[in-house]
């Protein structure tokens, strides 16, 4: 009943009730490591047991309690990047078969330790953290995949992916107005026609015609090449 009241142990507080319940099933909620006494200048700990009797018939906020508290002996503590659970694991060591891969217990959510996100199926983790935030979102992890297969391009000024049609050369122009090689991802230095190129000054050695070439990147512009061609620049 309302006028009935509970002990804390700890510092001697005697409170309501109903009101230690609510106290109490707010920090569990907030998945509080240690609960505190009600009176805000009292550092008094309410036991687990104390706890599980006032929440009753609560049995979820029970299950939150004992999740929290099995918390407390995880070591090497990692997230279910799942949003919707977020459960705290026990992450392997590196030196483990298998990692960076992790799967959650609870959601079987499939993770990536190393870049904190779902698993990336066929994009290695420096792959992975060099592309744009904006095909980070794990729903992008399969066009990655297919990025990867059939050797797409990033636009070197946008980020966008980039297919070609089968037969045409290697010169191509992003919606965004960028103009590129298809064949290595690299911007053109200029769009004035050429003896060589009607389309202009490629910043690569690359033929318009030709295989397309694969690089450890699909969404990086190849700096090794700009470099490249800077250095050649600077030696004429």
């Amino acid at each position: 009943s309302s006028s009935s009241t509970v002990n804390v142990d700890s510092c001697q507080h005697l409170m309501c009730t109903d009101c230690m319940a609510t106290h109490v099933r707010r920090q569990v909620i907030e998945r509080k490591h240690v609960l505190r006494c009600a009176d805000p200048a009292c550092r008094g700990v309410i036991p687990s047991e104390v706890a599980v009797r006032l929440l009753r018939d609560d049995d979820e906020a029970i299950a939150t309690l004992r999740e929290t508290e099995a918390e407390t002996f995880i070591k090497n503590k990692v997230y279910c990047v799942n949003p919707s659970c977020s459960a705290a694991l026990e992450a392997p060591p590196e030196a483990e078969l298998g990692w960076p891969f992790a799967s959650c217990p609870l959601c079987k959510t499939d993770m990536c330790l190393q870049c904190k996100t779902s698993w990336h199926h066929g994009v290695t983790c420096e792959m992975f953290q060099k592309l744009p935030t904006h095909l980070r979102d794990p729903n992008d992890v399969a066009l990655l995949e297919l990025a990867v297969d059939k050797r797409f391009r990033s636009c070197p000024s946008c980020g966008q992916l980039v297919e070609k049609a089968t037969y045409a050369c290697h010169f191509v122009q992003c919606l965004c107005g960028c103009k590129f090689c298809y064949a290595c991802g690299t911007k053109y230095r200029s769009t004035r026609s050429t003896a060589n190129n009607v389309h202009g000054t490629p910043g690569c050695d690359c033929s318009l015609f030709g295989e397309t070439k694969a690089h450890e990147n699909v969404a990086a512009v190849p700096v090794h090449r700009l470099n490249k061609r800077k250095r050649d620049d600077s030696e004429e």
